[in-house]
C-alpha cells in the first residue's frame, strides 16, 4: 500500500492480484485496528507515512512487523507452559526456528 495512493478495496485488491472480498475485509480490520485509515466519503484507504515507517520492508530492523513471526512460537508450547504451572516444572524445549 506504500506504493499506492489513496485507494479502493477494489484497487488495492487489483494492484496485489488478489480477490477484492478478502481484501476489503482486511482493510476492515486493518481500519478497526487503526493500522490503516479509511475516508468513508470516498471509500479510499491509505496507510499513514508514520505506519508505513514501521510496518514496511523499508523499516529494516525497525519493522514491527516481523513480531507477528513469533506468535507460531510462543502458541506452540502454550500447553506445556500451562501445565507447568500446575505441575510446577518447565519442560525442555529446543531452540524452534522458522
Amino acid at each position: 500500500m506504500t506504493d499506492l495512493p489513496p485507494s479502493t478495496s477494489e484497487e488495492i485488491a487489483q494492484a496485489a492480484g488478489l480477490k477484492e472480498r478478502y481484501v476489503r475485509e482486511w482493510l476492515a480490520a486493518m481500519v478497526v485496528g487503526r493500522i490503516i485509515d479509511h475516508d468513508p466519503a470516498t471509500g479510499h484507504y491509505y496507510l499513514p507515512s508514520e505506519h508505513a515507517a514501521a510496518l514496511t520492508r523499508a523499516a529494516g530492523a525497525d519493522n514491527m512487523a516481523r513480531l507477528a513471526l513469533v506468535v507460531p512460537s510462543l502458541a506452540s508450547v502454550q500447553e506445556d507452559i500451562i501445565a507447568a504451572f500446575f505441575q510446577g516444572a518447565f519442560p525442555i524445549h529446543p531452540i524452534r526456528a522458522s
